[in-house]
């Protein structure tokens, strides 16, 4: 989730004191504290799958600023179903607006037919 939303944690990570001081990763027998990390290699800028192993140390264990993703997950994902609200009220806007115009193409059609018969049976 981290690297797919560029965020990391629940809370935005603002120094080496995070979300992260009182996990399981980084409590005294954790993963952090093998690697001599603040913050897990995930959150780090431009970190993919593939090159996850060497992501800069400057980011996960200095915690130094522009080098991670300071935003917190749950604003990652609020903003996510925000953007996902909108498309699809754009879309419903749309269907609608197609539906309006494909009633009046069909009520003009009728009108057309009704004209064409009444002339039809004036002459």
């Amino acid at each position: 989730m981290f690297m797919f939303l560029d965020c990391c944690a629940v809370n935005p990570v603002e120094s080496t004191t995070n979300d992260f001081d009182t996990t399981p990763w980084c409590t005294t027998k954790g993963e952090c504290q093998s690697t001599n990390a603040e913050i897990p290699k995930a959150c780090c800028v431009g970190v993919t799958e593939t090159n996850y192993t060497s992501a800069p140390s400057s980011c996960y264990a200095d915690v130094q600023s522009g080098t991670y993703n300071k935003k917190g997950c749950f604003q990652a994902l609020k903003e996510l179903e925000e953007e996902l609200e909108e498309k699809n009220t754009a879309h419903t806007t749309t269907v609608l607006v197609l539906e309006i115009i494909l009633f009046v193409l069909e009520v003009s059609q009728v009108i057309l037919v009704i004209s064409i018969c009444r002339s039809s049976n004036e002459a």
